[in-house]
């Protein structure tokens, strides 16, 4: 069991490694990792300006609770002094008084505001935007009737100046001039309060001490600073997605090519080459078309994710149609499938069609077949889909003409096989590297003797038929480079027995007129062979006949006139004269001469000798 968990683990920390390095996992870290010091960035730059913030509101306040301090000093001495030296006693009058001497001099930046509050009425407020009927109510009863434009967080300054205590804070009197910092502090003179006060808006305060440039100057470093890094980013993203395109669409096509190399068919790969578009652009339906070479029309051979009323109304166009004439063009097409400049018929439009795309195929620099594809919810082709379908049609346009060819080859066999295996000849096709492709039932059938295969196909010619000549390699290289046929004859010995061949090698041509294949018919001539032997006996026999006749006709002729010439001789002598004997034998021997010239005429006709 200690064992078995031992595996598991080693398995998941194989995984886990394997995971950490694939390029996904390393790019999202990465993605995550920049994400977070921007973040941290900001975070600090957030807290430096929160803090540089309130350094400098706690150091503004300082300074206006220093002068509020100092004004009310000059305050209380005064009133100190005009009630009891000068035993004054209106107190509204002094009131104003202390505001001209005391408070209206103060200048707090641009929209700084001093006031002075008693804890039942205004005494008087140096803001432009205080109106005059708040003077007669009391710092909470104005902030009630301010809350309605705005105000806010007055609350703990309000308390602190109805209760008379030392104070400084913040409030919001109107939203659009933002927080003011306010100090104040009370002044006792016998029974009177006052507080004075001083607030000053935030914006401006941070302007005036060099906060705000300061707190701009960080922000626009890291704000650079975050743009050229999510430039970069946006650049990383977007390389990292097309990168992903890229590798998803070149195993895309590297899938389609492992497939439609192990296509059995032009059917199976036609279809393979429609549902490739189809997977690759992200499209749900596609067909493609052929090219009929001798018409010009287009006929439909493969369909995918389409209505087979909508098949049957687009499956043929005849040449010169508007779809015909835009295909042979030669050029892609993406369109909206109502923007085509063709007329679309009731069923098309039933269809619904919405995106479509056009791709003519070219082998060759000739159309020889068009690709389409299309969408029933997508508006536009995407570029990437445009890109893919170029690559795609670019790729398959030499396995369409390859497999066409293949189809018409191999009915062309068909053709063969119906043809030759009714001929006893050994008839067989080899290609250029001479490996058979084709033969006939006499091939298969041939003698053992001979070498032959049960099998023959696929194999070298040279392998299984040993005995043929290096003269014979040469003359199937000759056809194949000249295209024009040749004829030899070979002379073989097979366990002990000569056998004459004769070897008829014919070229087959391909649409290009070169020879891509050679036809051979291996034929037994030894019997022919043997019949031209006996042929040339006869007619040497015929000769000999002939020359015998002549010469047995010319030798007659001078037996003749050697027997004539005895005859008179003998009738000039007398029987008892020892001549007379000579010219008898003479006379004899030319009687057994003529003898042998009739035998030699008996021949020369075809009789047989005496």
């Amino acid at each position: 069991m200690r064992k078995k968990i031992k595996i598991k683990e080693k398995v998941n920390l194989k995984k886990n490694f394997i995971l950490i390095q694939s390029p996904f996992f390393q790019n999202t870290m990465l993605f995550s990792a920049v994400i977070f010091i921007l973040v941290l960035a900001w975070y600090s730059v957030v807290l430096q300006n929160k803090v540089l913030t309130q350094t400098t509101i706690e150091a503004y306040q300082q300074t206006e609770l220093e002068i509020v301090h100092a004004m009310a000093r000059r305050v209380e001495q005064y009133v100190q002094d005009q009630i009891e030296v000068h035993g004054r006693t209106d107190v509204m009058q002094v009131e104003q008084e202390i505001f001209k001497l005391f408070i209206a001099t103060v200048r707090l930046l641009e929209n700084g505001d001093a006031w002075i509050y008693a804890p039942d009425h205004v005494v008087f407020d140096l803001s432009a935007d205080f109106p005059d009927e708040y003077r007669s109510k009391s710092m909470a009863e104005v902030f009630a009737v301010q809350i309605e434009r705005g105000a806010s967080h007055y609350e703990e300054m309000t308390d602190a100046v109805m209760n008379a205590r030392e104070g400084v804070g913040w409030y919001i009197w109107l939203p659009e001039k933002g927080k003011e910092i306010a100090a104040w502090t009370p002044v006792h003179v016998e029974k009177y309060v006052w507080t004075i006060g001083l607030s000053t808006p935030l914006p401006e305060i941070l302007e005036s001490t060099g906060a705000a440039s300061q707190m701009r100057t960080f922000t626009l470093i890291i704000g650079l600073g975050t743009i050229v890094i999510l430039v970069l980013m946006l650049a990383w993203v977007k390389s990292t997605i097309q990168r992903h395109k890229t590798r998803k669409l070149t195993r895309a096509q590297h899938d389609l090519g492992l497939a439609l190399s192990a296509s059995v068919g032009r059917a199976d790969t036609l279809c393979l080459c429609v549902e490739g578009a189809i997977r690759i652009t992200g499209m749900d339906c596609g067909r493609i078309y052929l090219v009929d070479k001798k018409t010009g029309a287009l006929d439909l051979a493969c369909h995918v994710g389409l209505s087979e009323e909508f098949i049957r109304s687009s499956s043929h166009y005849d040449p010169g149609t508007p779809d015909a004439r835009l295909v042979m063009a030669g050029k892609p097409v993406y369109l909206k499938h109502m923007e085509l400049s063709v007329l679309l018929d009731r069923i098309s439009q039933y269809e619904g069609l919405r995106a479509i795309a056009i791709v003519p195929v070219l082998h060759k620099g000739q159309v020889i077949a068009c690709i389409n594809v299309a969408s029933h919810t997508q508006n536009t082709i995407p570029v990437s889909a445009r890109s893919a379908l170029d690559t795609i049609a670019s790729q398959i346009g030499s396995v369409i003409a390859r497999v066409t060819a293949e189809e018409a080859l191999r009915k062309n066999e068909e053709l063969y096989h119906m043809t030759i295996d009714g001929i006893n000849d050994f008839i067989h096709v080899v290609g250029r590297d001479l490996r058979i492709v084709l033969f006939n039932k006499a091939f298969s059938k041939i003698n053992a003797e001979l070498g032959m295969e049960d099998d023959p196909a696929g194999r070298d010619l040279f392998g299984i038929i040993p005995f043929l000549s290096t003269k014979v390699h040469e003359e199937y290289k000759q056809v194949f480079e000249t295209g024009r046929p040749l004829v030899s004859e070979e002379l073989n010995e097979i366990d002990k027995r000569i056998i004459w061949t004769e070897i008829r090698k014919i070229p087959i041509l391909d649409e290009e007129g070169n020879t891509y294949r050679v036809i051979s018919i291996i034929r037994d001539i030894t019997e022919r062979k043997r019949m031209e032997e006996e042929l040339i006996k006869v007619k040497k026999l015929e000769s000999i006949g002939i020359l015998a006749g002549g010469i047995a006709h010319d030798f007659n002729n001078i037996i003749t006139a050697i027997l004539g010439n005895i005859s008179l001789a003998k009738m000039n002598v007398s029987q008892k004269e020892e001549i007379h004997d000579l010219l008898t034998e003479a006379e004899k021997a030319s009687m057994q001469a003529k003898d042998l010239t009739q035998q030699l005429l008996t021949f020369a006709k075809g009789g047989a000798p005496v």
